[in-house]
């Protein structure tokens, strides 16, 4: 099963110059966004799905074969799957924790969401450290959070427009990528990632 490190370095490497111009229209980049992940998640043998669950993107593993029989015997369709991969895309840079919330409710080894930060806020000491410890703290408070599952939780952040201007001032997507570590109960970023 693909991992948190894996899933940031492939995305990464699809996100190219080809989109720059969508990456400034939300709707525009959602439809990119969504369909390269889909693509993504099939690459690594998944089938993958738009908004079930009301979740952008999900990607699972079908197993209706191993019950066929069995589901014919009793007159009912073979379903059966498992939800490998979950990953919601948030164009609003204040409010990608609601995704967080969201996915803490759905069991699946690896949960992604991407969000951004304005791009003056960024590095050392900026917001985006601040979001991410408030993200780690909301998190731990959701009762359907389970530490002891090891689900991953990858979150990755790119650039948007300054905090006081609607106009871009950064010539690349700069994402990011953030793991949460169980150890540490924080984001960690995942170029530290074992």
């Amino acid at each position: 099963m693909v991992d948190a490190k894996r899933f940031f370095e492939d995305y990464i490497s699809v996100i190219t110059k080809d989109y720059w111009d969508e990456y400034h229209n939300n709707t525009l980049w959602t439809d990119v966004v969504t369909k390269l992940i889909r693509e993504q998640i099939e690459n690594y043998g998944l089938e993958s799905q738009t908004e079930y669950y009301r979740i952008d993107v999900t990607g699972w593993k079908s197993h209706w074969n191993d019950v066929k029989a069995q589901a014919k015997e009793v007159g009912m369709k073979p379903h059966l799957w498992d939800l490998e991969i979950a990953v919601e895309h948030e164009n609003n840079s204040s409010d990608w924790s609601d995704e967080l919330i969201k996915l803490a409710h759905i069991r699946c080894p690896l949960k992604v969401i991407i969000g951004y930060t304005p791009c003056d806020l960024r590095g050392v000491g900026g917001i985006e450290e601040a979001r991410l410890a408030f993200a780690s703290r909301i998190l731990q408070k959701v009762k359907a959070f389970d530490p002891a599952s090891k689900e991953q939780i990858l979150v990755i952040l790119g650039n948007s427009a300054p905090k006081e201007s609607a106009h871009p001032t950064y010539t690349d997507y700069g994402y990011r990528g953030y793991y949460f570590d169980y150890v540490s109960h924080q984001f960690q970023p995942v170029n530290g990632m074992n």
